[in-house]
C-alpha cells in the first residue's frame, strides 16, 4: 500500500472516529422527561470544599431530593453573583433538594477563586470542579446554565439563573408545573449563515423584527456582495437608541434619561416578575444592509431616523438642568493620599456613587485627578455610610443643579410596528 493510500486511510478512519464519538454524545444528551441513567447517578466527580472533606462525590447521594445542578464558570459575573444565593436557599430547603455547583475549571483556579474573592471567600462554598463529562448529558453554551432533576429522578428542563428561587423550588416540591421559560442553547439559525428577515419571514423593508424565542442575544455584520448585513437579534428599544446615538453611558442610566412615555414597563425591565418574560413580551431584532462603503456616523444616523419614525418614539441627547450632589474639597482637605486599604480611584469611587438608587447624579467638582486614590471599602449602599467616609478625607456631597446631557425620549405615534413572531 502506497503512503498516500496509507495516510487517506488514516484519515478516514479519524473522520469516522469523530463522527462516531459526537453521535455518542448526542445520544447521551438527555431530554426533558427522561430518567436520569444509572451510570450517571454513579459517575464521580472531584470536588473542593467539601463539608466532610471528601474529595468526590456522586449525584447517587442525594437520590430522592429535588438536584438542582448549577452549571458555572470564574469568569461569568452572573455565576459568581448567584453561588451565594445557592448557598442560602441550600440552607432553607437542607432536607429537600441538593443545589451542585459544578465548573470545567481546573482546581488551582477555583480554590484560587473561591479564597479571594470577597462575596465569597468566608462561605466555604463546594462545587465539583474540572468536569469534562456532565455537559455530554447536558449539554450547554452559556454560563450559568440551571439544570431541573426531580425526587423521582426525571429530568424537568434547564434555566436561566433567575429561576433558581424559592418560589420555582416550591412549586416543584409541591409538584406543581413551574412557571418558567425553559433555557434552550441550541440556536435556531446562524445570523452569520442566514438572515434574519429570511428566518422570520418578512420583507426587508421591515428592519425591526419580531423577538426570537429560543435565541440568545446576537449581533454583528455579514459582508453578502457589495453589500454589508447588520444584524441584532434579540434587544430592546433602548439598546438600539443606545447603539443609535452612540450614548450608552446616558441611555442606560436611569439618572441621566428622562422617559416621557405612557408604558415605561415595554422599555426598561422594572424588576417586577421574570425578565425572561419581559424579554418575550418586548425584545426586538433588527437588520438592515448597508453599501460596504457606509461609514459608522451614516449607519448610526440612519438607525436614528429608522427609531423615531417607525418604532413609536422619538430619542434624542438634551441639556437639562438636573438636580445633581457635588463633591467638593472641605475647607481642612488634608490627607487625601489614602493610607489605608482598601483603596479605590476617586473616579470609580464616583461611578459606585451614582450605583445607589435614590440619590441625584453625583458630578466631581473637588479638583483632584480622576486616579486620585482613596480610602473606600466595598460599595456602601447609602449616603448616611459615605459621608463620614468622604469627611475623614476631606471631601463632602452638597446638594446642587447642573446643566447636564440627558437622553429624552417621547411617544411618536403609531407605535404598532412589530408584527408577531
Amino acid at each position: 500500500m502506497s503512503k498516500r493510500s496509507s495516510s487517506l486511510m488514516i484519515l478516514v478512519c479519524i473522520l469516522v472516529i469523530v463522527s462516531y464519538s459526537k453521535k455518542a454524545k448526542a445520544q447521551q444528551a438527555l431530554e426533558i422527561g427522561d430518567t436520569i441513567p444509572q451510570a450517571l447517578w454513579d459517575l464521580k466527580l472531584q470536588t473542593v470544599n467539601h463539608p466532610e472533606g471528601k474529595n468526590t462525590i456522586t449525584l447517587n447521594e442525594y437520590k430522592g431530593k429535588l438536584i438542582i445542578l448549577d452549571f458555572w464558570s470564574s469568569y461569568c459575573g452572573a455565576c459568581i453573583k448567584l453561588l451565594p444565593k445557592a448557598a442560602d436557599l441550600q440552607a432553607a430547603y437542607q432536607e429537600q433538594i441538593k443545589v451542585v455547583q459544578i465548573t470545567p475549571e481546573p482546581t488551582e483556579r477555583i480554590v484560587k477563586v473561591l479564597n479571594h474573592n470577597p462575596n465569597l471567600k468566608d462561605m466555604n462554598i463546594s462545587t465539583v470542579v474540572a468536569d469534562s463529562l456532565l455537559p455530554d448529558y447536558f449539554p450547554h453554551r452559556y454560563f450559568p446554565h440551571i439544570v431541573w432533576i426531580n425526587g423521582d429522578g426525571v429530568l424537568l428542563g434547564a434555566t436561566q439563573a433567575e429561576y433558581l428561587n424559592e418560589h420555582t423550588i416550591q412549586q416543584i416540591l409541591e409538584e406543581k408545573r413551574p412557571q418558567w421559560h425553559l433555557k434552550n442553547d441550541q440556536e435556531l439559525f446562524d445570523p452569520k449563515q442566514q438572515s434574519v428577515h429570511d428566518y422570520v419571514k418578512l420583507p426587508q423593508e421591515q428592519v425591526f423584527l419580531p423577538y426570537i424565542p429560543g435565541m440568545p442575544h446576537r449581533a454583528g455584520k455579514v459582508p453578502e456582495g457589495d453589500l454589508e448585513r447588520e444584524y441584532v437579534v434579540n434587544t430592546s428599544w433602548i439598546s438600539l437608541y443606545a447603539r443609535a446615538l452612540g450614548k450608552g453611558e446616558l441611555v442606560f442610566e436611569p439618572k441621566r434619561r428622562d422617559l416621557q412615555v405612557a408604558d415605561t414597563a415595554r422599555l426598561v425591565f422594572n424588576g417586577a416578575g421574570y425578565y425572561e418574560d419581559w424579554k418575550q413580551q418586548n425584545g426586538i431584532s433588527y437588520e438592515q444592509w448597508f453599501p460596504k462603503s457606509t461609514d459608522e456616523s451614516h449607519r448610526s444616523k440612519l438607525l436614528l431616523q429608522q427609531l423615531n419614525t417607525r418604532s413609536g418614539y422619538h430619542g434624542r441627547i438634551e441639556e437639562q438642568e438636573i438636580p445633581v450632589l457635588l463633591l467638593t474639597k472641605t475647607a481642612e482637605a488634608t490627607g487625601l493620599k489614602a493610607i489605608q486599604k482598601p483603596t479605590t480611584r476617586l473616579m470609580s469611587m464616583v461611578a459606585n456613587l451614582n450605583r445607589i438608587t435614590g440619590i441625584p447624579w453625583v458630578v466631581n467638582e473637588s479638583g483632584l485627578s480622576a486616579t486620585t486614590l482613596l480610602y473606600f471599602p466595598g460599595q456602601p449602599a447609602t449616603l448616611s455610610e459615605v459621608i463620614p467616609l468622604l469627611r475623614q478625607q476631606g471631601l463632602q456631597l452638597s446638594p446642587a443643579t447642573r446643566r447636564l446631557p440627558v437622553f429624552i425620549l417621547t411617544e411618536n405615534y403609531p407605535s404598532k410596528t412589530i408584527p408577531s413572531p
